[in-house]
């Protein structure tokens, strides 16, 4: 071999059949392909150099590697075969990373041999790390995730070198492949116009030809514009993921841009941009300030404009909160150890001795003054805005605003302790300071401003948790009295048990002192005060008290307060450390809490939060800034301005009314009517579940907590008075932990395998319950919804029992009402028989299995066993069986012939008589799979609508995407298809007194989303 031979390209395949069949075919027909006259003049060579491919260029070589890296380094290109047998040879992954040594990742140029995308593909070229610039100019290195565009020899190489084959060449000639098919197609249609000229009769056949190549390459073209547009719309689902919404938004607009092709990839991916399917006043991170040198501290500017932090080098930046453009970036010297805003526009900094005030917009050092005994120290402008007091360890000195000193106030000698921090008094009056002795002992002492007087308040205390003063000129203390710590052989951790102590002072006077004892030792803690009285708010407890200390009301939450975010005197507005945000009224202490955060507050670890407005939230989390934002009321009505205090247990709708069972009421809210909700009180202590809404009246199902007995209550839709009640025969069959067990409904709900135990022994198909008869266990209780009779249906078990030790077993009623499925406990366990209820015929499935193994589908009962899903006919018949290789199922149905499964790697699988035709990916939460509560789905004529707890995903069903269409992470209700819409839920708390409220909104359209997201991007500018 000449070494220094130069080819077009190196062809790395896997030596098996298949492969070097299709290599050699490559091979040949690069090297005889004739490059269009035009390009060919363009590029300067009308025909490729030799490809190198090893058993035509090797000889037998005892060098044989350094022969394969010199051919690598003289060609232009690298072909790789892609198959499942590629990525098990390590001399053909070392040749792809050898070639990366020397030329650019897009030389890289892949051939479908066999096997299926993206598993074929070798990690290196779906993996790889890129140094980008972003929009404030820095580089930072990212990883980029995205899948090789291929050319697909896995048919016949005739329609392969037809349609494949230029795309090969476009890539190697550095043309586009539009470009040299065009081309090509010229240079075919001269040639075919001599040949009309002198033989007529062909011209019909050639006409027809032109034609079809005219529609495969249009049809190509808008592949490729789709194959374009998929990948920018994973790379805008990366963006998000890396919290880049800036990007990610430039991404999902690109996707859409021009002629491309809107597919559901692209819309779903820019509606997740946009936010525009997430539930009012719930928060998605957007945007993270993402920095070599971690960020120790930050403030936000008084009007929300601007976000001042220190890195861990103690330079101070500035970021600008609308465009996310850094402004300024400045040091002040070695140790910042405070900063906050002064004046509009001005930064007070504590660095080394010196105070500093900076126009934060330009770095530019306005005034500096240097204090007196020490370097470290903490500065803070009064309320009034009129003086800046800059304490060190051993004195308070004051200048004005424009840093002309004004006051010293040094500590008196006999006070054998230092300052660690101050306040200011509402009134500007006195200035409160944090005292430590050398015995790590702490307490309070005040300075009058007036007289430059000092007292200390406050006997020294083992920890002062929080200090300030409330609004009436009372200085509040809280403090850790008696901290002791103990700990064990077992426990690595120290436990500290305190007598926890609020003082408040007038500031001179002890007024009222308040003692309680807690557990474990506070975080943090607030004092709060109101019209008269004062809340004080540590840990999970709430407390309220008059002005003289006495307790008014002491609530409990269910975590720990992470941050109170605003206060008055009728409620607390608080974030909890699970990621929960709501209020908490003072006069009774109602409490109502929605998700807000993707992960735990306490996860997040913060050193400090604060909420910049009612849409934003800025978290300090690992060194980095993570900027929340709520999502958009933007088309969002309301239906009726009476709320509600809980979250929905349950529901049913109709397309006229929507029935919301809560934790005490029943709400019947006219959807799209100008009337007001109506409003049912149960009575405590038993369970209830909406069942349907008919014509004229809705039912419910009622099991009394006394008696354990079943009935109907029957509701007028027009007055909400109650029309009957109807006792059923069944008890002690029905209760499970206190509520009623789910699926009431199959045919509205797809079987949920992995998590839920057991089936309900209660089913509800086409207005009528089925239920069994306590008394005997051979019947069946039919109730109607709408007539209100009672029938009953005699079971031939054949000795089986449908009701054990007071169990009932499950029943399935075919939506024809024509099968019914029902578990039964027999000498060798428990099986499954199918009742025909119109001739009595009793069937028995051939497999036992335990109860939630079974579902039935239409037409048809499925079995989950053994990694499998069996299939039967109504007379036990096997008719297809699927396995699910490494993945289990977690749900299923069937719609058209076509079977739904979701499955717990988070894809939905749809099969068509036992084979796959699609998987699309799910953003259903992992947790979604645990719950007790089984999908719920709606076939529209285009989509599945596919619910889970209060999320929900939509499936396009003529899609061949990936994607869910769209997806709503939280409070959804469900979807009218009547008036398409959907309804959700949602936590509003500038609505006073109305807790939750229903709401709808209309799905977005391309043209609504691809408006919005420009918007959104102005917003950035």
């Amino acid at each position: 071999m000449n070494q220094d031979r130069h080819y077009s390209a190196f062809i790395s395949y896997r030596h098996n059949p298949r492969d070097i069949e299709v290599a050699k075919h490559i091979q040949q027909k690069l090297e005889r392909f004739k490059i269009p006259a035009q390009i060919a003049q363009e590029c300067g060579y009308s025909k490729f150099d030799p490809l190198f491919r090893d058993q035509e260029e090797l000889e037998i070589t005892p060098d044989l590697a350094a022969r394969i890296n010199q051919a690598l380094d003289n060609s232009d290109y690298l072909i790789v075969i892609c198959s499942p047998y590629y990525n098990e040879s390590k001399w053909c992954l070392l040749e792809i990373e050898n070639f990366l040594k020397n030329h650019d990742r897009d030389h890289v140029l892949c051939v479908l041999s066999q096997g299926e995308p993206p598993e074929i593909f070798p990690e290196t070229l779906c993996h790889y790390k890129k140094t980008v610039t972003d929009k404030t100019g820095k580089k930072k290195t990212v990883t980029v995730n995205s899948e090789p565009l291929a050319c697909d020899y896995r048919g016949s190489f005739k329609d392969a070198d037809r349609i494949e084959l230029p795309r090969l060449a476009s890539a190697m000639i550095g043309c586009s492949y539009d470009e040299l098919v065009m081309r090509q197609e010229k240079y075919r249609r001269k040639k075919l116009t001599a040949i009309l000229a002198s033989a007529f009769a062909a011209a019909a056949i050639i006409i027809s030809y032109l034609l079809y190549s005219n529609a495969v390459i249009t049809r190509n073209y808008r592949q490729s514009l789709i194959n374009e547009s998929r990948l920018l719309s994973r790379e805008t689902l990366n963006q998000l993921d890396e919290a880049d919404r800036y990007s990610a938004l430039n991404s999902a607009l690109k996707a859409l841009e021009g002629d491309r092709p809107q597919t559901d990839d692209a819309i779903y991916a820019l509606s997740k941009a946009v936010n525009a399917y997430q539930t009012p006043y719930q928060y998605t991170e957007s945007w993270m300030v993402d920095v070599s040198a971690d960020i120790q501290d930050f403030i936000i500017s008084k009007d929300g404009k601007h976000i001042i932090y220190k890195d861990s080098v103690s330079l101070l930046h500035t970021i600008s909160m609308p465009s996310h453009e850094e402004k300024t970036s400045f040091s002040l010297g070695k140790n910042v150890y405070s900063f906050e805003e002064g004046k509009p526009g001005q930064l007070l900094a504590y660095v080394d001795g010196t105070l500093y005030c900076v126009d934060y917009l330009s770095g530019e050092t306005l005034w500096d003054i240097g204090m007196k005994y020490q370097q470290i120290g903490v500065s803070h402008m009064s309320r009034s805005g009129e003086y800046v007091a800059t304490a060190d360890s051993f004195a308070v000195q004051v200048t004005d605003d424009e840093g002309v000193p004004f006051l010293s106030m040094p500590m008196p000698d006999e006070v054998d302790a230092y300052m660690r921090d101050f306040c200011w008094s509402m009134d500007d009056k006195y200035i409160a300071v944090r005292l430590r002795d050398f015995n790590t002992e702490y307490s309070i002492g005040v300075f009058d401003f007036d007289t430059s007087e000092f007292k200390q308040v406050s006997e020294p205390q083992s920890e002062i948790i929080s200090y300030g003063f409330l609004e009436d000129g009372r200085l509040y203390v809280l403090s850790d009295n008696n901290a002791s710590v103990s700990s064990n052989d077992t426990d690595s951790f120290n436990r500290y048990e305190g007598h926890y102590v609020l003082s408040l002072y007038d500031p001179w006077d002890l007024l009222v002192q308040i003692e309680f004892s807690q557990d474990s030792i506070f975080e943090k803690g607030f004092v709060l005060d109101g019209e008269g009285a004062f809340t004080l708010v540590f840990g999970d407890r709430i407390r309220t008290y008059d002005d003289q200390g006495n307790l008014l009301h002491d609530y409990s939450l269910q975590d720990d307060v992470y941050e109170v975010l605003y206060h008055n005197g009728d409620f607390l507005y608080l974030a909890l450390n699970n990621g929960y945000r709501g209020m908490v009224w003072l006069n009774d202490g109602h409490a109502s809490f929605s998700r807000c955060f993707p992960e735990n507050n306490e996860s997040i670890q913060a050193t400090g939060s604060v909420l910049l407005s009612s849409t934003s939230y800025v978290l300090l989390k690992d060194g980095n800034l993570r900027i929340y934002e709520s999502s958009y009321d933007r088309h969002l009505q309301t239906l009726s301005a009476e709320g509600f205090y809980y979250a929905p247990e349950s529901f049913v709708s109709s397309d006229e009314y929507m029935l919301l069972k809560t934790e005490d009421e029943l709400l019947l809210y006219p959807l799209f009517g100008p009337e007001k909700a109506k409003r049912i009180e149960l009575e405590p202590g038993h369970a209830y579940r909406p069942l349907e809404i008919l014509d004229h009246h809705f039912c419910v199902l009622k099991i009394d907590a006394k008696t354990a007995g079943l009935s109907v209550l029957t509701y007028s839709v027009e007055n909400g008075e109650m029309i009957n009640e109807k006792d059923l025969p069944a008890e002690d069959l029905y209760i499970r932990n206190g509520f009623l067990s789910y699926p009431l409904n199959m045919a509205e709900s797809m079987y949920l395998a992995s998590a839920y135990e057991d089936l309900s022994p209660i089913c509800l198909v086409n207005h009528r319950l089925y239920l069994h008869d306590t008394s005997n266990s051979e019947t069946i209780v039919v109730f109607d919804l709408k007539t209100s009779d009672i029938s009953q249906i005699k079971l031939e078990t054949g000795g089986a029992k449908l009701l054990v030790n007071g169990e009932a077993s499950t029943i399935l009623v075919s939506d024809d009402e024509k099968t019914l499925l029902s578990f039964c406990d027999q000498d060798y366990g428990t099986n499954a028989i199918l009742f025909d209820l119109e001739n009595g015929e009793t069937t028995p499935l051939p497999e036992p299995a335990s109860k939630k193994m079974y579902a039935q589908i239409g037409d048809s009962i499925a079995y989950i066993g053994q990694g499998c899903l069996n299939v039967y006919d109504r007379k036990g018949n096997p008719l297809y069986q699927i396995g699910f290789e490494s993945f289990d199922t977690v749900a299923f149905s069937s719609h058209n012939k076509r079977l739904y499964c979701v499955c717990d790697d988070h894809t939905l699988r749809i099969y068509e008589d036992g084979s796959l035709v699609r998987s699309a990916r799910l953003s259903f939460d992992s947790n979604a799979y645990t719950s007790t509560i089984p999908f719920r789905f709606k076939f529209t004529k285009d989509c599945l609508y596919l619910y889970n707890d209060d999320r929900m995903e939509v499936i396009h069903l003529d899609s061949d995407s990936s994607m869910p269409l769209y997806y709503i992470g939280d409070s959804v209700l469900e979807y009218n298809e009547k008036e398409d819409s959907i309804f959700v839920y949602a936590y509003d708390p500038s609505r006073k007194g109305d807790d939750y409220y229903l709401g709808y909104y209309k799905p977005y359209d391309a043209s609504s989303l691809i408006e919005m997201g420009q918007k959104e991007l102005e917003h950035y500018k």
